[in-house]
């Protein structure tokens, strides 16, 4: 489930409401909370599998605010084709992402007049020479998506960078993480997290050595 909390006037957040799977006829351990994101009047929350539906499904639950306030269930999203959960959500001026758990591939969703969301176009990397992992982390700011994914190169970790055009979001520029020196199996996992804003993209690599030779992580500023 997902739990709703609200502040109240004393500046303390309380218990507001739990929202349960809207098909009470799902699989046992359908993977519902796995992930939640809020997008203005609209919480999105992932789930393993769809009732009556095979695992790794690949579902979106959308959660709208009513006037009252409280959250009723609007709209199930079934990712396209054979996926995987999708464990990583992003939103960003009526846009939604969502990446796949085990796989390099990202569902594009835009939400429509009336609050509903429409699949758009999907994001895949699994056909591309060597590449591997998955993306581990997804920040946009409107125009630009950033997709990390650490596991990739052995660990050594890339970020790829898409724009929005006429023609979709089209790949910009891939920047890998940097080189191990010290401990060249295990790699720098760059790109673990990120954070996107303007004209800055600022990447976190967990397992970079430090000066003294021993991982301890560093950020990058681009």
């Amino acid at each position: 489930s997902a739990v709703i909390f609200v502040r109240d006037d004393s500046g303390n957040w309380i218990f507001f409401q739990e929202l349960l799977h809207p098909e009470p006829g799902a699989t046992p351990d359908p993977g519902f909370g796995s992930t939640v994101l809020v997008d203005g009047d609209f919480v999105i929350i992932g789930g393993g599998n769809k009732a009556g539906g095979t695992n790794y499904d690949g579902v979106l639950y959308v959660f709208r605010r009513t006037a009252g306030g409280r959250w009723t269930h609007h709209q199930t999203i079934i990712a396209s084709g054979d996926q995987r959960w999708l464990n990583v959500l992003e939103a960003s001026d009526g846009w939604v992402f969502a990446a796949h758990d085990y796989l390099p591939r990202i569902e594009v969703f835009r939400r429509l007049e009336g609050g509903f969301y429409e699949y758009d176009e999907t994001i895949d990397e699994s056909g591309t020479d060597g590449y591997n992992g998955s993306f581990t982390c997804l920040k946009s700011n409107g125009s630009w998506l950033a997709a990390g994914n650490p596991y990739s190169e052995d660990s050594r970790g890339e970020v790829k960078l898409y724009q929005t055009s006429s023609n979709g979001w089209e790949i910009r520029q891939t920047i890998s993480g940097p080189t191990m020196t010290i401990q060249p199996v295990q790699g720098s996992e760059f790109g673990h997290s990120l954070l996107i804003q303007q004209d800055e993209l600022i990447v976190a690599a967990w397992y970079e050595p430090s000066l003294f030779d021993s991982p301890s992580g560093k950020v990058f500023s681009f």
